[in-house]
């Protein structure tokens, strides 16, 4: 409420504005102990990586790696800024700076563990790999295609690049990961995106349904719901057809648009 009132104070283009938005975006359950939290001080990206170095870990990057560069910053001044870095932790700094990032989600590693200085395009034959959203440069399209045909699967990297130049098609994929164009992981994932006869939710799935945990889709992203909804998902055991489960979700909350939502959990994964 606090913020509504500020935000009735502030003009469309403010600094305010934007930092109001921020806050309310995050809603009531993160914002109440991220900027509200009894002890909140800025700790810039240097000072938590000597902070995880001081404890015998070392700061890898950023947990998606195509946040590792801001995606509101062009090519001219990310190549001004690299050129002005001394060192990539200097560039990360000096990319927050310019694109004033306030957030990061990092990955850490222990500070004996072999990792190489730079990483090769060629790495990404490991990997597999599916669509994000469409390349800015044009000269990609067919790889982000290739891609796109196999959705909602994620796929090796080696079953996309089939008869492409192996060379310029692993550039294009490390390019595309690191611009957050291209999602990857390191193993394949296929599911059946069509709702089954019966759904049947797997047992952790279930458990936090029962629990009125949020439960995370197939690509680890957590999923909340109201309430009414968390009964229906308790009930998605296997032993329910979907006209059972609608009956029950038409009686207990008739809100609920049962088919596209059933539909849209299938499309997340749940039902693998």
């Amino acid at each position: 409420e606090a913020l509504a009132i500020l935000k009735s104070l502030t003009t469309h283009g403010d600094p305010e504005a934007t930092i109001i938005d921020d806050m309310l975006a995050k809603g009531p359950a993160i914002l109440a102990f991220d900027d509200f939290g009894p002890v909140n001080d800025p700790w810039p990206l240097d000072r938590f990586a000597r902070a995880a170095a001081n404890a015998g870990l070392r700061w890898l990057g950023e947990s998606d790696p195509g946040a590792n560069v801001p995606s509101g910053l062009g090519e001219e001044l990310i190549g001004e800024l690299r050129s002005r870095a001394t060192d990539p932790l200097g560039f990360q700094l000096a990319m927050d700076e310019a694109a004033g990032r306030t957030f990061r989600s990092g990955v850490l590693c222990r500070d004996d563990a072999p990792v190489a200085d730079r990483i090769s395009s060629s790495r990404v034959l490991d990997f597999s790999v599916r669509a994000g959203l469409g390349p800015a440069d044009s000269g990609a399209k067919a790889i982000f295609q290739r891609i796109r045909s196999f959705a909602p699967a994620c796929v090796p990297v080696k079953e996309v690049v089939g008869d492409l130049d192996l060379g310029m098609a692993a550039r294009q994929i490390f390019d595309g990961i690191t611009r957050g164009w291209i999602r990857p992981r390191i193993e394949p994932v296929s599911f059946v995106s069509e709702p089954p006869d019966f759904p049947k939710l797997d047992p952790l799935r279930l458990q936090c349904a029962r629990l009125r945990l949020p439960i995370v889709d197939v690509w680890h992203v957590p999923c909340d719901f109201p309430s009414p909804h968390f009964e229906v998902l308790a009930l998605m055991d296997g032993s329910r057809s979907q006209r059972d489960l609608g009956g029950f979700a038409a009686r207990h909350c008739p809100e609920l648009a049962f088919a596209p939502w059933l539909a849209h959990l299938a499309g997340r994964g749940f039902f693998r």
